[in-house]
């Protein structure tokens, strides 16, 4: 196999590295993987896709980008402020006056629509 035929088969890898690089979104990756799968597979010679797939399968498997540690120790502190915000007494009080409201403008509209039987004229 010579240098170029295995040059062209990695450009659909390439693509995928490239798109891992730049946006570290797994999402993104995979669609690159299975765009560059597709590509190599149905464009190339029969003859060589499967060095085509196998370039892409490689490169997704190296590429793949790991979570964030920083990122991830963000998003469990970010959880334990709304559970304590949640849990606190001035959250609780929002809830209880939000849910007397409610209560309050249903009674209202249930006590409207019984004044408007009693004074509507009959039908």
């Amino acid at each position: 196999m010579s240098p170029v035929v295995f040059a062209i088969a990695a450009i659909p890898a390439a693509v995928v590295v490239v798109v891992a690089a730049t946006t570290r979104s797994r999402p993104k990756t995979a669609l690159a993987s299975i765009i560059g799968c597709l590509l190599g597979a149905l464009t190339g010679s029969p003859t060589y896709a499967a060095l085509d797939v196998g370039l892409v399968v490689l490169a997704t498997y190296l590429a793949w980008p790991l979570p964030d540690p920083a990122a991830t120790q963000r998003k469990v502190a970010a959880e334990a402020e709304r559970q304590a915000y949640l849990n606190s007494p001035e959250h609780q009080i929002k809830i209880v006056r939000r849910k007397f409201m409610a209560l309050t403008v249903g009674i209202a509209v249930f006590a409207g629509y019984l004044l408007y039987l009693r004074l509507a004229p009959p039908a």
